[in-house]
């Protein structure tokens, strides 16, 4: 994701990812088998001996960095870092000389008379920096780093559903993160300002975003409607699926890494959820499609 600091890194069938997990990290470790299988191992705590003889990507921080949708600039690729920090600078609050920004574009807008858009991911230098440090003490070797909505993106392309249009739906201790995705395509992220904590507490308000996410894809580009939300695993995963479905009139179903994994071990909902963005930094795509400016 943030390419200024990744590091050239040779062809591997094993890749890994870390992510924040409280005062600890989340581990997962993806293995590609000769025969197209593709095992998973994950963990939390402390940092598995295997994760120090592989590359892996990290995930910054919730509170490391900010995600800015802003109208695409009217210039050529080579100008378009210059011409963000013009227009994010009022946006942020750090002088906008010690940020670094990359940005990964939007499908267009079916309306010919709209802006294309482009979404501008935000940190400070020293964020990252510090974070690097952070992952440097356990020995992991870091070669790229990641935001948890494009974790979530990297899984929700992976669900059958996103052949025709898929919302997925994971929360963390933090916040929602709500994806809608069509043919490899990804349409929308939103951010949810709530923590699972409190999940069932705020039932109608989680529908009434999710509605809103799921009325404007269907209008902003003229795509068929979504039938079907995928839940991220978690203890209150059936709560939360039988007030969606019964609020928005869809499928709601939840997803179980077993599914799409040889699992190393039998994993419980919670510790799937657990290291999901994890997982997600494992499966990044290292197509090109992000561009930065450092």
């Amino acid at each position: 994701m943030l390419r200024g600091f990744e590091k050239a890194r040779s062809q591997v069938n094993v890749r890994a990812g870390v992510a924040p997990l409280g005062d600890a990290f989340g581990h997962a470790v993806l293995s590609r088998l000769a025969d197209d299988t593709e095992r998973l191992s994950i963990s939390s705590g402390a940092t598995p001996e295997q994760l120090r003889k592989i590359p892996a990507a990290t995930v910054l921080p919730a509170d490391a960095y900010s995600l800015q949708l802003v109208e695409a600039p009217k210039v050529p690729d080579a100008e378009i870092g210059e011409a963000l920090r013009w227009k994010i600078q009022h946006l942020i609050e750090f002088p906008v000389e010690e940020a670094i920004i990359e940005t990964f574009e939007m499908p267009p807008p079916a309306n010919p008379g709209a802006s294309p858009m482009i979404y501008a991911v935000v940190a400070r230098r020293s964020e990252i920096e510090s974070h690097i440090e952070r992952i440097g003490a356990a020995d992991i070797r870091i070669d790229a780093i990641d935001i948890p909505e494009l974790c979530v993106r990297n899984i929700a392309v992976r669900l059958p559903q996103d052949e025709y249009g898929v919302a997925f739906l994971h929360f963390n201790d933090d916040f929602g993160y709500l994806t809608i995705t069509r043919g490899g395509i990804l349409y929308m992220i939103r951010r949810i300002e709530l923590q699972r904590d409190v999940l069932a507490e705020q039932l109608q308000e989680i529908a009434l975003e999710i509605h809103r996410s799921l009325d404007y894809y269907e209008s902003q580009f003229e795509c068929p409607p979504v039938s079907e939300l995928v839940l991220g695993p978690g203890d209150e995963s059936d709560t939360l699926s039988a007030s969606l479905a019964e609020n928005l009139g869809i499928s709601v179903s939840k997803l179980d890494l077993s599914a799409f994994f040889a699992l190393e071990s039998e994993l419980s909902p919670r510790e799937q959820q657990d290291c999901l963005m994890a997982v997600g930094a494992a499966l990044r795509d290292d197509s090109g499609r992000h561009r930065a400016a450092a």
